[in-house]
């Protein structure tokens, strides 16, 4: 599987039976908007909130000025298309598919605590199933772009911080009480990032934030010491020791301490970045597949380039 859909389609049949009656909002990128998805959400009654690339269904997004209703109708070609039999059978039955688009111009702050800020504009456009009256415009922005983010973020964490998907056996019950271990201890570090992150603010002067940059406290640091300190567990074991409060005051202190900057420009370039050799590995860190490169000869090196 090269594409992330098949695997999201995976991991949504894996989880049918959890999900099951419940109440299900699936929050996706733009790599995700397929009517296939759609179909298969409203096939098993999820709700779905997919950030939409500016060609697709251009000829019927287009009638929308900012929140709208459309229906693309489906073709001979669109069905066989359709890879999943499911999906198939459940469009045959329907004239059209019914989408909400929501278009939006959203504006955010890197951070609320630098003196001086400049807002960074994004235009975006949403496609959902969601009830207007239920979920307005401005709940779809912030669903997708405040609390999906802290939850990509919540997982990014345990993910590569704590080694998530490292085990040390193969035994069901072992492999559940290592992934309630991550969560517990993940959890953890949340809370010391919370108290570090206000301890650092209560140092800064009453005029605000006069560095360039705004810090926070590391989470990866966090997660590293937190994991090797075996007198936390001995701590947490016995509360009523008088040298607990000190020893978690110390450790708050800590964290305060070593901070990284939040700034512009600070993720992974994926397209435009030139090296100085060919890269040997298929995938990065991340687990993302590494870009397309051309050769560049006035540079003599390499830049990569998007397909």
């Amino acid at each position: 599987m090269t594409s992330e859909l098949p695997m999201l389609f995976r991991h949504l049949e894996n989880c049918e039976g959890l999900l099951h009656g419940k109440k299900v909002i699936l929050l996706c990128d733009r790599y995700y908007a397929s009517a296939e998805l759609f179909l298969y959400c409203m096939l098993h009654g999820y709700r779905f909130i997919v950030r939409n690339k500016s060609y697709v269904y251009k000829d019927y997004t287009c009638t929308v000025e900012q929140d709208g209703d459309i229906c693309v109708p489906f073709s001979r070609a669109w069905y066989r298309r359709m890879k999943r039999d499911d999906c198939r059978s459940f469009a045959e039955g329907l004239p059209a598919l019914p989408l909400r688009v929501v278009k939006n111009r959203y504006e955010y702050i890197l951070t609320s605590r630098k003196k001086k800020q400049e807002s960074a504009v994004m235009e975006a456009m949403y496609l959902t199933n969601l009830d207007r009256d239920s979920f307005p415009a401005d709940r779809i922005v912030q669903l997708y772009h405040e609390q999906r983010w802290d939850h990509e973020t919540a997982y990014f964490d345990i993910k590569t911080h704590l080694e998530a998907e490292r085990f040390n056996s193969r035994k069901h019950n072992i492999v559940v009480s290592e992934i309630y271990g991550k969560i517990l201890c993940f959890m953890l570090c949340g809370r010391f990032y919370e108290a570090a992150d206000k301890e650092n603010i209560s140092r800064r002067p009453e005029t605000g934030q006069m560095t360039q940059y705004d810090y926070i406290p590391n989470m990866k640091y966090i997660a590293d010491t937190i994991r090797v300190e075996h007198r936390l567990l001995q701590y947490l074991g016995d509360s009523n020791d008088t040298g607990m409060e000190i020893y978690l005051s110390d450790l708050v202190n800590d964290f305060s301490r070593c901070v990284v900057p939040v700034r512009p420009g600070r993720h992974y370039k994926r397209w435009g970045k030139w090296m100085s050799r060919m890269p040997t590995y298929k995938f990065r860190v991340d687990g993302r597949r590494n870009p397309a490169i051309k050769k560049c000869f006035n540079m003599n090196g390499y830049m990569t380039v998007q397909k």
